[in-house]
């Protein structure tokens, strides 16, 4: 099991699992995605297609940065619900962290951290920007570990990293002071000048983008030698400036000072360019990618992974590896310049959320190191037994499929599904109902209203024949029911969200205050002050899963007025569940723990036995007990 320190502090919970004892009977049914297997890690792929997971954490792995002599990869990490620095060999080998804890695991509340190696491979300069309002920092850490020595001062406020020269400086971007700025290992700094954009040469040459197509170029020993047309700039490794100007004009210059060798206007399109080796550049023109001869200025359209924005391109210009989007499917490219292209992995899972394949670099023997934390995966309906063992997915569409409410006899499942932002921004939310083993699922037609076009968060009646749910819309949400059979929906004219059946009582969130209960046809209803998830026990006991003003979760009893605190748990993206269990003595939670990955959890009703159900599942939202 993984816990926070948090944890240690819950001095009335007894970590032991509980098998056997009284709630540990019956089906709890939720919502997971999948995430901490899917997404989050640190990956090598062969030229064959065969992967190594180089990072081996369900918590978030993520912004590789390969070695210069390709052996080491540095990347950032959330295990053990701290983010850190760590470096891992090619081979899955010798992981080990260079950094102290910087902050939380959470994406949502913890740094982010960028690593730029020096040339030497002796260094690791490593940004580490903090959720707001704290201020980014620069520090130097060794491969080996041991060293961590910040580098600029808390008011630099650095966004990115340059990199490094050959002669061992470091250039940064800080957009709020509008500067580039170059500095030694010791923090010295050696040129702080005005700037948008950067390049390095591998002579030490450096290219600062000072406003649109002004590009200034200084020598190895940082003075001022030219001032030239350009709006983005590349070097290639024979030191030669590639400039490309708003209106289209390709330049190139040896040295970067020199008159240009080769002055070609290309179709306008977006401002980027690369070197394709030193014969070749790419050019991202209004039709995509195009391949320019660096002699003549002659154009050919790029293929295959060469054609791909964002591909990784070898130092040779022989070989790229790239993703290529095609209707929601992703596909991983490599190709060979002029040569064959090979296809190295596939997917649908994240639509056009995100790269399913970011930060792709390439090493000497043809593979290639990337990260998967670009998207999401969708969310499916999942059932395990109350105390613990395999897991069951019970549906498996492209959709998210979210919310489930188990009926009073346990052999249906109400939910809410639509499709991912990714594949249809603003469509439908559904209600389905399936039999409990996952099979015959059908859909409750959502009204004609186009509106009002969100029916979810579903619950049966006690007799389960009729199903409560809101209907919502950009300026409406309201309280209907719906026969469990199915047919038209009735509006109870009562505003809410997320409304729960119990066994004599309905509650929802009121819009206003928090949650409130009233008689199942929406009568008498009476504002409770209190804010978070309700689940009824079988008894009509109301329990609340809410959190605290410092993000951690607790379940407030409102007849009592007495809570459980949870503060080694926080929510999820798409919220977090309660449930009670059948016979009203435990309570079911899904939420987040200290390294971000989601969960089904149980406690008693009296803040003890506190046992994992699942594990690295990625659980989100609602959740059902029966």
């Amino acid at each position: 099991m993984k816990f926070a320190a948090g944890v240690v502090a819950l001095a009335v919970l007894v970590l032991a699992g509980v098998a056997g004892a009284a709630g540990s009977s019956g089906t709890i049914v939720f919502a997971a995605d999948r995430a901490p297997a899917l997404t989050g890690e640190v990956v090598r792929i062969a030229p064959d297609g065969r992967t190594t997971n180089l990072s081996r954490s369900p918590a978030q792995d993520a912004s590789p940065a390969v070695s210069p002599d390709a052996k080491l990869v540095a990347f950032s990490s959330g295990r053990g619900g701290k983010r850190a620095e760590y470096v891992v060999g090619v081979d899955g080998r010798g992981l080990r962290r260079i950094s102290p804890f910087l902050g939380a695991a959470d994406v949502n509340r913890g740094p982010t951290l960028t690593a730029a190696w020096s040339r030497d491979g002796t260094s690791v300069a490593v940004l580490v920007t903090p959720y707001a309002p704290a201020t980014s920092r620069i520090y130097l850490a060794s491969p080996g570990g041991g060293v961590w020595r910040a580098l600029t001062r808390p008011g630099d406020k650095p966004l990115s990293l340059v990199g490094w020269s050959r002669g061992g400086r470091l250039a940064y971007l800080s957009p709020d002071t509008g500067s580039v700025r170059v500095i030694d290992t010791r923090g010295k700094v050696l040129l702080d000048t005005a700037g948008e954009s950067a390049w390095w040469s591998p002579s030490g040459r450096l290219a600062i983008r000072r406003s649109t197509d002004v590009i200034q170029v200084y020598d190895a020993r940082l003075r001022r030698v030219a001032t030239v047309v350009g709006n983005e700039a590349a070097w290639s490794a024979a030191d030669v400036l590639a400039t490309v100007s708003t209106a289209g004009v390709l330049r190139l210059r040896r040295g970067g000072a020199s008159k240009p060798a080769v002055t070609r206007r290309l179709e306008r399109g977006e401002p980027s360019i690369e070197w394709v080796g030193t014969r070749r550049l790419r050019y991202f023109g209004p039709d995509g990618w195009v391949l320019v001869d660096a002699r003549t200025g002659h154009t050919f359209i790029a293929a295959g992974a060469f054609a791909v924005f964002n591909s990784a391109v070898s130092k040779d210009g022989t070989l790229a590896v790239g993703e290529q989007w095609n209707r929601g499917t992703r596909t991983l490219l490599r190709s060979r310049l002029g040569g064959s292209t090979t296809k190295l992995a596939t997917t649908d899972m994240c639509g056009f959320d995100g790269d399913a394949w970011e930060n792709i670099q390439l090493l000497p023997d043809g593979s290639a190191v990337f990260d998967t934390a670009g998207c999401l995966p969708s969310a499916d309906i999942w059932s395990v037994g109350a105390a613990g063992g395999a897991t069951t997915q019970l549906t498996k569409t492209p959709a998210d499929e979210t919310q489930p409410s188990l009926s009073p006899d346990g052999t249906r499942i109400a939910y809410s599904a639509k499709l991912t932002a990714s594949r249809c921004d603003g469509c439908d939310e559904t209600i389905w109902v399936m039999s409990s083993d996952g099979s015959g699922a059908r859909a409750l037609p959502n009204g004609p209203d186009r509106n009002v076009n969100f029916d979810d968060a579903p619950s049966f009646s006690p007799d389960g024949n009729t199903i409560l749910f809101a209907r919502s819309g950009p300026n409406d949400a309201g309280l209907w029911t719906v026969a469990a059979a199915g047919g038209a929906a009735t509006p109870l004219g009562v505003k809410g969200l997320y409304p729960l059946w119990g066994p004599a009582k309905i509650v929802f969130a009121n819009l206003k205050d928090g949650l409130s209960v009233a008689d199942p046809d929406g009568a008498h209803a009476t504002p409770l002050h209190v804010d978070g998830t309700p689940a009824w026990s079988p008894a009509g006991r109301l329990a609340v899963l809410r959190s605290t003003a410092g993000g951690a979760l607790s379940i407030y009893f409102t007849d009592t007025k007495r809570s459980i605190p949870l503060p080694a748990f926080h929510s999820t993206y798409h919220g977090v569940g309660l449930a009670w269990s059948p016979d009203g003595t435990r309570l079911a939670f899904d939420a987040a723990d200290a390294a971000g990955v989601g969960d089904v959890w149980t406690i008693g009703a009296d803040g003890t036995g506190l046992t994992r159900v699942t594990h690295d599942l990625g659980v989100v939202g609602t959740l059902s007990w029966r």
